[in-house]
């Protein structure tokens, strides 16, 4: 019996170290495929967004060139891809140091990861002067390309120090774009409310971004989106990104389109082009 006992708290001691061995391997291996961006898979929810622009400064100076910066795929149905991005991205128009007040013409069109262009059909602006917009393009062809995933209520909250992958097109010293991808780490949050109902947070983190990186994605070490680029600072080398959710929340107003031959115009005016 004394044997019979020795063998079964040898065997016990056996099952139990093979399992603290496994255990350890599963957590090395989650760790592992945590600490890796699967570069690939992001690039292809990226594109490069560029705005064409006629019009007028408000000196009366006339303002014409094309403008360029990034987006991230949402949503893809059977025929159309829409794409988030910044407003100041699509818009001379918008903000205090907006380089155009009157405009005579513009036209925005998307670059995808497989180098296809394609004409933007619709542009709908955030409510309430958020810079935020929305380009959809209309194609038969959309189901060769895959939308960001978002994290749901059912993830962890972001945290800080959490590893984080920007990614976009900045323009380069040639003034030519090209993708680029930036790893940091998250610094900090800031709260923003807008109504009783709706507030979200802009991202502070160390993946620094350049001019052209706005629209682009900020997205965690598990491929899944959390913010577009949308500022950054010279001196701090930080970049901040909107709360990627904020596009798809049910906002207290909808988001607002101009009908043909009208242009945005302040946070929700849509005014004629001008000759």
């Amino acid at each position: 019996m004394k044997n019979l006992s020795r063998q079964t708290s040898a065997a016990i001691g056996i099952i139990l170290f093979l399992a603290l061995v496994i255990w350890f391997l599963v957590l090395q291996s989650n760790d592992k495929k945590a600490d890796v961006f699967d570069l690939d898979k992001i690039k292809q929810k990226i594109v490069r967004v560029e705005y064409d622009i006629s019009g007028y400064n408000k000196q009366g100076q006339k303002v014409m060139g094309t403008l360029t910066g990034s987006g991230v795929i949402f949503f893809v149905s059977e025929t159309m891809v829409q794409i988030g991005t910044n407003r100041h991205v699509i818009d001379c128009g918008y903000g205090v140091d907006a380089e155009c007040f009157k405009k005579s013409s513009e036209k925005v069109r998307v670059v995808m990861h497989d180098g296809k262009v394609f004409d933007v059909t619709q542009v709908l602006i955030a409510p309430r002067g958020l810079d935020i917009a929305i380009l959809n393009i209309h194609t038969d062809k959309s189901t060769d390309y895959y939308h960001a995933y978002s994290r749901n209520i059912y993830d962890p909250p972001l945290s800080i120090n959490e590893r984080v992958l920007a990614v976009g097109y900045p323009l380069t010293d040639n003034r030519s774009t090209k993708l680029s991808t930036s790893e940091g780490k998250i610094l900090s949050f800031e709260d923003l409310v807008i109504s009783d109902k709706i507030s979200f947070k802009i991202i502070y983190s160390d993946a620094y971004t350049n001019f052209g990186s706005s629209g682009g994605g900020l997205f965690d070490s598990n491929e899944r989106l959390i913010g577009l680029t949308t500022w950054m600072t010279d001196k701090s080398r930080q970049s901040k990104a909107i709360e990627a959710n904020i596009v798809t929340i049910n906002l207290d107003d909808p988001f607002i389109f101009c009908p043909s031959g009208y242009h945005f115009q302040g946070d929700s005016a849509c005014v004629p082009y001008v000759d």
